[in-house]
């Protein structure tokens, strides 16, 4: 009976023991499972990371410019110096003061000293001016201006100017002295009581400076002599001296491209090697590189 007992004990122990032996592989192989279900997870959160990392990069911001456009990069001297193929508008005021000889009459024998007139002395002066700089050191400009004055009996008169002036200027800086010489015609118009209606042939020279402010804008300062003919034949010629001031819009400067910054990352293109991928200064504007593949980028790997 004892020894059915022991041997009962026995056999007992051997299949518990058969059977723990055999559930010890199946723990390894839940273990196992265990961390190669923990294994895939994290991957696909690593890459379901590196996806949205990704994406981020696509949503690029409109490319940045550098500074060359506005030329706030040099000095105000130099900035706005004239430059070839660009035009001007503009308007002036001044003063012209004719001579006491301006032959501008419609003569009349039947009338004392023909119908001739003094005109004021100080005649105010204004009008429009266009103009063509072909190249930064010259420039081709028409003007049509118009001197409301009185006739030495105090009646209201006329005079009206259509010049033609070529140009000379130091087109170097901001600030641009020049000279310039041309021609044209002055005329009158007034009742013939006054002085009647005549056009003479005119030269002018003279100098000034003109002032870039802005890229498209312009102040001026002329002084000039007209030349027209004197009263009679004898006379010879006369002086008109005249004092302008100018406002003008400058057109046709061409705006300097600067070099981009394409996709945005703060690196100028120039000194940018994946210019279409943000990235960082210290990999020359491209992204940091995980050259294993396993989602840990290379510097913390």
């Amino acid at each position: 009976m004892s020894k059915a007992i022991v041997t009962t004990s026995a056999l007992l122990a051997g299949a518990l023991s058969t059977t723990a032996m055999a559930a010890e592989p199946k723990a390894e192989g839940e273990a196992s499972a265990g961390i190669s279900l923990s294994t895939r997870d994290g991957a696909a959160a690593d890459g379901s990371g590196q996806g949205e990392a990704a994406a981020e990069p696509e949503a690029k911001t409109k490319p940045k410019r550098s500074r060359a456009g506005d030329r706030s990069d040099r000095p105000w001297i130099r900035r706005w110096a004239p430059e070839r193929n660009t035009g001007e508008v503009g308007l002036y005021g001044g003063v012209l003061l004719p001579s006491r000889r301006l032959e501008l009459f419609e003569p009349d024998t039947a009338l004392p000293n023909q119908g001739f007139k003094t005109f004021g002395r100080v005649a105010p002066d204004v009008g429009l001016r266009l103009g063509y700089t072909p190249i930064r050191f010259f420039a081709v400009e028409g003007e049509a201006g118009v001197m409301p004055t009185r006739t030495q009996d105090d009646l209201a008169a006329t005079l009206w100017a259509m010049r033609l002036s070529f140009v000379g200027q130091l087109g170097l800086w901001s600030v641009t002295p020049f000279v310039l010489a041309g021609g044209g015609m002055l005329n009158v118009s007034s009742d013939r009581a006054a002085a009647g209606r005549d056009v003479d042939a005119s030269l002018h020279f003279g100098g000034g400076v003109k002032v870039y402010l802005t890229r498209y804008t312009q102040l001026r300062l002329d002084i000039r002599d007209n030349i027209t003919a004197g009263q009679g034949v004898d006379e010879g010629v006369i002086h008109n001296p005249e004092v302008l001031l100018g406002f003008s819009v400058v057109l046709g400067r061409k705006r300097e491209k600067g070099p981009v910054d394409t996709d945005g990352d703060g690196i100028l293109d120039p000194d940018d090697e994946c210019v279409d991928v943000p990235g960082v200064v210290e990999y020359q504007g491209c992204p940091i590189p995980d050259t294993d593949g396993d989602g840990i980028l290379d510097p913390d790997d």
